[in-house]
């Protein structure tokens, strides 16, 4: 079970909203289309950060408070398999990633996270190179910068 951490409070509407998008937010990035300039993954974010500060605020750290809180957007974000498909998003993915990396050590979220921003960042390279511009190299670690 995740300890509270301390984050500024939303009201359990906020939440119910943020976790009753979800569905849209992860069909959406799945079919790597959005319908605003806002990033999927930014959505998908901001409300695990809702869900976040509401369960912070609930009484309780049970299951049923963890369920009502963050459960869904975390679930949602450890389960993103899509590149980011703004700078913004990626840059968002990294910021959380770096958090609960701090706080947390090792969480699934962070893998998931950074894979997404990483994915855009390639891809961002790729346009590049077709551009003509230098192509930057796959990072040392990943699966496409690993030695061989």
């Amino acid at each position: 079970m995740m300890s509270k951490t301390q984050l500024p409070v939303a009201g359990e509407p906020a939440v119910l909203a943020s976790v009753a998008s979800l569905a849209r937010i992860h069909l959406e990035a799945l079919n790597l289309r959005t319908d605003s300039a806002r990033d999927p993954i930014q959505d998908a974010i901001e409300a695990y950060r809702d869900g976040l500060a509401a369960y912070n605020s609930a009484p309780g750290e049970d299951d049923e408070t963890i369920d009502r809180t963050y459960g869904p957007p975390l679930d949602v974000l450890t389960d993103w398999e899509q590149p980011a498909q703004t700078r913004e998003g990626a840059m968002a993915a990294l910021r959380l990633a770096l958090e609960e990396e701090r706080q947390f050590k090792g969480l699934p979220l962070s893998l998931s996270m950074l894979k997404a921003a990483l994915a855009y960042f390639e891809s961002e390279g790729a346009a590049a190179a077709d551009n003509g511009e230098q192509k930057n190299e796959p990072l040392a670690g990943t699966a496409e910068g690993r030695d061989a």
